[in-house]
């Protein structure tokens, strides 16, 4: 989400950025038609990129679950800190 947030202002300045290198006003047609463009090729990537890590987690989780355990148990180690407490 927040990562969608960033995109999606990050886009906006670029697309800014690149209206006022080719001389477009505000609201000109040529503004409108690279701003759809910029949006429709980011929602793309956005979408295919979703996709794309999702058939990893599927495909990796048992792997993902054992780094991910084997950080918490190095940083709990290292810092003397219980980041998952024994019951």
């Amino acid at each position: 989400m927040i990562l969608s947030i960033f995109i999606g202002t990050a886009s906006a300045v670029v697309n800014l950025q690149i209206a006022a290198l080719l001389d477009y006003r505000e609201g000109s047609s040529g503004q409108i038609i690279l701003s759809t463009f910029m949006t429709s090729v980011i929602a793309a990537l956005t979408v295919g990129g979703k996709a794309v890590e999702k058939s990893f987690a599927i495909n990796s989780s048992t792997h993902i679950i054992s780094f991910a355990g084997r950080v918490l148990y190095y940083i709990g180690d290292k810092t003397n800190i219980k980041i998952i407490p024994k019951k």
